[in-house]
């Protein structure tokens, strides 16, 4: 740069008056385009037979984002060299610093020879070699050099770190943004464990790349050794792919891949795999099956009120998506949805298909609902605190096997809370529901009995009245504050409005508990409701400490003119004294939390359904327990037995980087009682490497998917990517 040329006459002038003094000054522009050089030291000379400007003390020049400093720095106007010595360090824009004891640089400090380099990246990875050279601004080259992420012992920085990258020679090339490694050797705690004459990763700064991402490797006893070589490619700034040939011993090779794409206001993701494997059908096993699946996600902001999303998900048969590891849920479900929110209202219309995978459900069983429609509307306050609310809902659902039906239903309501002087607090609540319903191929004494026919037209109007009063007495002691809370609720509407015409599709996972007692309509879904009139009544209270601690306490029953024919045996309001509900939930101090949530049988008290869980102890040690039972009228016709299963997991962080977990799933009833699942984990974690491992032990099975014991080992390393591998 032309501006040192010029940098002897602003010294001498400066010279004269302020030798002895700290310097700082602002040289001259050079060429178009140059930025200036802001300079600043203890002292500086000028030899101007040798043409050279020296600078002692605390030197640093700053030439746009690059920061030089060092000891001494001497500028040749004649070579339009700057040499610099002790302590140089070199701050470039991208947030690197290159440190060395002697460097050689060009006038515009982005050329140069460095002795006995080291870089510390913006991430605070490490490079370090016995001499090195900058080109171009961009390209730092070291020779017989090692990089590592790692941080260097507190206790002794020559110690090796945990891992490093040793070779003959490394080029960072900041434009391309890339490392790369020529003879390069991995070694773990000064060990060496892997060598190959080439190597190359991205540098910090680098988002996504085009490029093979680490292989995983694994074993299975149905599919062989397997390994997953997935290429990443990067198609532009708003998409990318990901292919992924998975390579099975026993079942050839799984085709698999991803494409992302966003847009302005969505994105798309779209998954899919594909194999010719052996299939288990019935008690045979078939051969050359075609096997695969396919998964598109999406969603788009329309405006600032509507948005849309989707889900499209298949797969070929029940068990593929456990088998070859894509998916372990039991049912999956093509969606798609439109929904608009107005304020406090709300709209959707949506479409879905379910398939189920579980091998002892018949799939043609499973409805498709096209459409699904729902609007929901409440209205501002009055003077007076009354609001309108106004819901409707339409529904078709199809299948291959059983019933169909078409669904319209809308409710309309108005609502009035008030609160005394006394500080009783009231709500009044009339609605009334109109139904209509197409349908086909019901059974009237029993609308879940596919094999029966009856069609036609049918429907219903519901009126209700609901009155829910509560008075809360609240006390403020000395570090404390206390709440108590009797809660009743009177529900009166029609005993009839459950046509045995109209089939129960979205009313039957109905399970009685304290957050649905005071419901007028506890049943879910549309398809039946709680009719008749009833009284519910409770107690909540609690205890809040000031400087943390609560403990709380709800439980309630209702009881009905007349039994409901809406519910079955063993739901707990079957009859007209229902079962009581409630919760419990202790926590006096951070690291102790307790929560018991009851149904109790409303004749001898005895549990119906009873669910205990805990957390116990500070990070360094805790215990998690949950402990479920059932009876055997809770439990539904698919368990004739009692229900009683705990899940137990004890976690410990030993240390910032070390933590170990164990969990143990068991079957506690007689019959079937006995172990569901082991399992062990030890998680290492430190600012350059993740060391996952997991032993775990299943005992249940599903067809092609058996029991076993599975090993997971999981080892990311920073800036290079992550190897993976199972044995199962």
């Amino acid at each position: 740069m032309r501006a040192w040329a010029r940098f002897a006459a602003v010294m001498l002038l400066l010279l004269a008056g302020l030798a002895a003094r700290p310097l700082a000054a602002q040289m001259p522009r050079g060429g178009a385009g140059d930025q200036p050089v802001y300079f600043s030291a203890d002292s500086v000379t000028y030899d101007d037979e040798l043409g050279l400007v020296t600078a002692t003390g605390n030197v640093e020049f700053v030439q746009g984002e690059r920061i030089l400093a060092a000891h001494a720095v001497t500028y040749n106007r004649r070579t339009e060299i700057v040499t610099a010595s002790g302590d140089v360090s070199l701050l470039n824009a991208t947030g690197d610093v290159l440190f060395a004891d002697h460097a050689e640089f060009s006038a515009d400090l982005k050329d140069g020879f460095i002795d006995h380099i080291r870089v510390l990246m913006a991430d605070r990875s490490r490079l370090a070699g016995i001499g090195g050279e900058r080109r171009e601004d961009r390209v730092t080259i070291l020779r017989r050099a090692v990089y590592s992420p790692c941080d260097l012992c507190r206790e002794d920085p020559t110690r090796a770190p945990l891992w490093q990258i040793k070779a003959a020679e490394v080029v960072h090339d900041q434009l391309a943004q890339e490392v790369e490694y020529k003879d390069a050797t991995m070694e773990i705690f000064g060990v060496p464990v892997f060598y190959t004459p080439y190597l190359a990763h991205p540098d910090s700064t680098v988002k996504k790349r085009t490029g093979f991402l680490a292989p995983s490797f694994g074993s299975d006893s149905t599919t062989g050794r397997t390994m997953a070589t997935p290429f990443y490619i990067d198609i532009a700034p708003d998409k990318d792919a990901t292919i992924t040939p998975i390579f099975t011993t026993d079942q050839g090779v799984v085709a698999s891949g991803q494409y992302r794409q966003r847009f302005q206001k969505g994105a798309v993701t779209l998954d899919g795999s594909y194999v010719n494997a052996d299939r288990v059908e019935g008690n045979d096993v078939r051969q050359d099956r075609h096997r695969g699946h396919f998964k598109a996600d999406g969603g788009f902001d329309i405006d600032d009120n509507w948005r849309s999303k989707f889900r499209i998900y298949r797969a070929s048969d029940e068990t593929y998506l456990r088998r070859f590891r894509f998916d372990s849920a039991p049912t999956i479900r093509s969606t798609g949805q439109l929904e608009g929110f107005f304020g406090q209202n709300y709209a959707s219309v949506a479409a879905f298909k379910s398939q189920d995978l579980r091998t002892d459900i018949v799939d043609n069983l499973t409805p498709t609902a096209l459409p699904i429609a729902a609007y929901s509307f409440v209205g501002e306050s009055s003077e007076m605190g009354g609001y309108w609310t106004f819901d409707t809902a339409a529904a078709a659902l199809y299948r291959d096997v059983g019933p169909q039906s078409r669904r319209l239903a809308a409710i309309a309501g108005y609502h009035l809370p008030f609160r005394t002087e006394g500080g009783h607090m009231f709500e009044v609540s009339n609605t009334l529901r109109a139904d209509a319903y197409s349908v086909e191929g019901v059974d009237q004494r029993d609308p879940a009995n596919f094999g029966a026919a009856d069609s036609g037209f049918t429907g219903r109007l519901f009126p209700q009245t609901a009155i829910t009063w509560r008075y809360p007495l609240v006390n403020a002691g000395d570090g404390y504050s206390q709440l108590i809370e009797p809660i009743a609720s009177v529900v009166a509407g029609p005993d009839s409005g459950n046509p045995g015409r109209i089939p129960n599709e979205d009313s039957q996972d109905f399970e009685f508990d304290e957050t649905n007692l005071f419901r007028p309509n506890r049943l879910p879904g549309y398809d039946r409701i709680d009719t008749g009139q009833r009284l519910n009544y409770g107690l909540r209270t609690g205890v809040w400490g000031v400087s943390g601690g609560s403990s709380s306490l709800f439980f309630g029953q209702s009881l009905r003119a007349r039994e409901g024919s809406a519910f079955t045996q063993g739901s707990g309001v079957e009859d007209e004294l229902s079962d009581v509900v409630g919760r419990i939930q202790v926590s006096p101090h951070t690291h102790l939390d307790l929560l018991y949530r009851f149904r109790l049988d409303h004749d001898d008290f005895s549990p119906r359904r009873s669910e205990f869980g805990f957390r116990l102890g500070p990070p360094a040690l805790t215990l998690i327990g949950n402990y479920v039972f059932l009876d055997r009228a809770v439990a539904g016709n698919a368990f004739p037995t009692d229900r009683e299963q705990i899940l137990a997991r004890l976690s410990s962080q030993l240390t910032d980087n070390w933590s170990t977990f164990f969990t143990h799933q068991r079957d506690l009833t007689e019959e079937t009682g006995g172990p569901l699942l082991y399992r062990l984990g030890l998680r290492y974690s430190d600012e350059c490497i993740v060391v996952d491992t997991t032993l775990s032990r299943r005992f249940t099975s599903d067809v092609d998917v058996p029991s076993g014991t599975t090993f997971f080992l999981r080892v990311v390393f920073k800036n290079l990517g992550e190897v993976t591998g199972g044995v199962r």
